[in-house]
């Protein structure tokens, strides 16, 4: 960008005259090429203001859409949780598919099995899920283990046939516990009600 041509000539024209008359020295000469390099940029400034503007408003003028997509990269947001699981009632639950409901999953219901009735205990996660005090009984029959009172892992989906008649009683308790807390969702076809093995 240069300064106006009018104003450019008559200062050229202002130097030529000067040589010619012999009347130049070594400062006119120097500041006559100041004056001319000031004048040459004097319209820069107003031009760098111009490009400005023009990037603050490169912003404006977006689409909802694209602002809420920015605000939500700069915020972020949660993933969505899983429903959870429907169970439908069901009698020929088998060990494997139980084990799937032992809690390790979200999204499923966390099932205990006492005399082969399959309750619904989602609501007690504290204390059947992992970490609680009977989580070893999610995903499994606790028969023996609630008779004997032995949480071991080795005691799951075991046959309660063999029990004595105070582990009987002390079974029965637990059963009626569970009836009237839980809901039932089922039956494992692999095990008796009178604690055998299918």
């Amino acid at each position: 960008v240069g300064a106006p041509p009018t104003l450019m000539t008559s200062v050229l024209d202002n130097m030529r005259e000067m040589i010619r008359g012999s009347e130049v020295t070594l400062g006119t000469v120097a500041l006559g090429l100041i004056v001319w390099r000031l004048l040459s940029y004097k319209a820069a400034p107003k031009e760098e203001a111009k490009s400005s503007k023009a990037k603050s408003a490169g912003g404006k003028g977006k689409r909802p859409e694209e602002k809420k997509a920015n605000v939500a990269r700069v915020v972020g947001q949660a993933p969505a949780e899983p429903e959870p699981e429907e169970i439908k009632y069901r009698e020929d639950w088998t060990f494997a598919e139980l084990k799937e409901y032992n809690g390790t999953k979200p999204n499923r219901p966390l099932l205990v099995s006492i005399r082969g009735q399959i309750f619904d205990t989602s609501s007690r996660a504290d204390m059947y899920g992992p970490g609680g005090p009977y989580g070893s009984f999610a995903g499994v029959d606790a028969s023996y283990m609630l008779a004997t009172m032995n949480t071991e892992a080795s005691n799951a989906n075991k046959g309660f046939n063999n029990i004595s008649d105070s582990e009987k009683q002390s079974l029965d308790g637990w059963d009626s516990f569970f009836k009237g807390k839980y809901t039932c969702v089922g039956k494992l076809k692999s095990l008796t009600e009178t604690g055998e093995l299918a």
